[in-house]
């Protein structure tokens, strides 16, 4: 039981009531309150204080009383302090010894929350007065290997003991106002560092040697009421960096945090501004946004706020209806459903994002009815200028694409229809793609109605039950044409060039398709398709 030592018509008291109620019960706590004025020994004690805080005649706070204060003093009576030390490699307490005493080292960011999250962490980030230069000379004797590459921006990146630590030097950042580029300029204190972060749940530092946590934004309550605030203004936080608006949303989708009035509010006033951050970048944060468990939560925020018409106006266009039955009728709920129903890997994710992205743009009525004819060959394109746009790798932009335009391949299967050279057809065109394909397709099979869409998942099992049989009875990967390319060229004096690879694909269809089994039958083929060629050019 805590007591509140108090007077009547005290508005600190009353805060110090309000803070209780928010704090005691974390700990399994309660409080009463007494007013000094009707005790006379007490009104002697404890006047100068009010309001005091008392646990078992021993004083946790008093006066304009934090909740920093609080739960630090309640951690202490309680043995419930965080065990940051107990978390960490023992080299990190090494490391900071080797700070100046008026400038160590704080652990901050992502490894604080973590830590009372009682998670592990896993990036390692600290804190400094000292400017790169000094922060070199005392990791360079310490670390096994050492990277600046990030010295411009204060950071100072080493490798001990096989975990890799970024020692940044207490700074100030914001984007010019003509560039995508941002500015760095050093602070020279603690807080002053902590204001510019992100949000209050990052916004928290570990004192490493003086063992002292530095929750000055009340980040601490955050986490526990599962809140994202920005330490400052959020109109100030946002343009110190744009990508803050997209981050918030990733946590609100990977972490569950629900987003502040201020915060929603700010994104819809200020998404402009995430034109001055580069594509590299915002294309980072949308595949971490991705990845989360729930990243449905993050698109619908991005939708509703229009923040997505600054790098993916695309994602707008879906908010239309499409004709029921198979689908979900909202094209841009049936999307979010679809990627949520998908593993987080990103090829995937991201095709399942675009795999219906051009419904609007194919979107056709005659008479009485709807069609979405072709989407998936223009959606793979589609998929191609937003990855270049995004400046995504070739390679992934590739894969993603293709996904899309392939996408609809699984749903016409029919057990009846389909021959085994139809499924080793299939295996072949979808290649190393061919298991994400799939499970593409199975996240696909949603339906208003359980029956339509039950039906569709059963198919998709039967057909990747038939791929299983194919796979195990022959190598369709390793399949390759009977006849190469040098002795069609030679046999049928063709210099190189398309035509040589038209008649290698057509041959190795045949091969897939059971037709041609002996290399007599491959050249009789080649041959009539020699001089279909010629006729046709003829």
């Amino acid at each position: 039981m805590i007591t509140i030592y108090g007077g009547k018509n005290c508005q600190l008291c009353e805060e110090a009531k309000k803070l209780a109620d928010r704090v005691l019960p974390d700990y399994g706590m309660s409080y009463e309150h007494i007013n000094i004025r009707e005790d006379e020994e007490l009104s002697k004690k404890y006047d100068l204080k009010i309001p005091v805080m008392v646990y078992r005649e021993h004083e946790l706070a008093f006066g304009k009383i934090t909740e920093d204060q609080l739960r630090s003093a309640l951690d202490k009576i309680t043995h419930r302090k965080p065990d940051f030390a107990g978390m960490l490699p023992s080299e990190v307490l090494e490391l900071a010894k080797l700070f100046p005493e008026d400038e160590p080292l704080y652990l901050v960011g992502g490894a604080v929350r973590d830590i009372l999250l009682e998670s592990q962490p896993t990036d390692l980030d600290f804190t400094t007065a000292l400017t790169p230069d000094k922060v070199k000379i005392i990791v360079a004797g310490w670390s096994d290997e050492m990277w600046t590459v990030g010295e411009r921006f204060g950071t100072i990146a080493a490798l001990k003991g096989g975990t890799q630590y970024e020692i940044t030097t207490f700074r100030a950042e914001q984007y010019d106002d003509e560039t995508r580029k941002p500015e760095v300029a050093f602070s020279k204190t603690i807080e002053e560092d902590l204001v510019r972060r992100d949000f209050t749940v990052n916004a928290m530092a570990w004192g490493i040697l003086e063992d002292k946590l530095y929750d000055l934004f009340e980040g601490r309550r955050d986490l526990k009421a599962g809140v994202l605030r920005t330490p400052g203004p959020v109109e100030v936080s946002f343009r110190d960096d744009p990508l803050r608006m997209m981050r918030a949303l990733r946590y609100h989708a990977a972490l569950n945090f629900s987003l502040s009035k201020e915060i929603i509010v700010g994104i819809q006033e200020m998404g402009s501004l995430l034109a001055k951050v580069s594509a590299e970048r915002v294309a980072d944060e949308l595949l971490r946004t991705l990845l989360a468990d729930k990243p449905s939560s993050a698109l619908r925020v991005m939708h509703e706020t229009r923040l997505c018409l600054f790098f993916l106006p695309e994602l707008t266009e879906l908010e239309m209806d499409q004709p029921g039955g198979y689908h979900h009728k909202n094209v841009l709920e049936h999307t979010l459903l679809v990627v949520d129903n998908t593993h987080p890997e990103s090829v995937l994710r991201l095709a399942a994002l675009f795999h219906d992205i051009a419904k609007p743009r194919t979107r056709q009525i005659i008479g009485n009815k709807v069609n979405f004819h072709h989407h998936e060959y223009v959606g793979g394109k589609m998929a191609r200028q937003i990855m270049k746009r995004l400046k995504f790798s070739k390679a992934m932009t590739q894969d993603v694409a293709t996904l899309v335009e392939m996408h609809l391949r699984p749903a016409s299967y029919r057990d009846d229809t389909w021959t085994d050279s139809a499924v080793r057809r299939y295996i072949r065109d979808a290649g190393p793609l061919l298991d994400p394909l799939n499970a593409l397709a199975s996240a696909d099979c949603t339906s208003l109605n359980p029956r339509v869409a039950q039906g569709a998942y059963e198919r998709q099992k039967e057909l990747e039950h038939r791929i299983d049989q194919v796979r195990e009875a022959e190598d369709i990967a390793a399949l390759r044409p009977m006849i190469d390319g040098n002795q069609i060229m030679k046999e049928f004096d063709i210099a190189p060039g398309r035509e040589v690879g038209q008649l290698r694909k057509a041959l190795l269809d045949a091969q897939v398709d059971g037709d041609i089994t002996e290399e007599d039958q491959a050249w009789e083929f080649l041959r009539e398709r020699v001089a279909e060629l010629k006729d046709g050019q003829g």
